[in-house]
């Protein structure tokens, strides 16, 4: 958001002049001035994972043998990313 204001401030566009993605996928994300595109970590799914895990050692008293658990992100695109629909010449 901070890229995001410091480029419109500047006078820029987004996306014409620059283009803004962000990691997180929060929730306001397709709430700001130009809704911003984003990779879902799914961080609900990591959240309820680890959950699970914590209660699960907390269960059996001793520790599991270490895992690994893998969440696809997923590309949310937005309009911080749009191609314009006008095209500029080049100086």
């Amino acid at each position: 958001m901070g890229a995001m204001n410091a480029v419109l401030d500047a006078g820029l566009r987004v996306p014409e002049d620059v283009a803004i993605a962000g990691c997180g996928n929060v929730t306001y994300a397709g709430f700001l001035r130009v809704p911003l595109t984003s990779v879902d970590q799914q961080s609900d799914a990591i959240g309820e994972r680890a959950a699970g895990m914590a209660l699960a050692l907390l269960s059996n008293g001793r520790a599991a043998r270490p895992t690994t658990t893998l969440l696809e992100p997923k590309l949310v695109v937005r309009a911080s990313t749009s191609k314009s629909s006008t095209t500029r010449s080049a100086p």
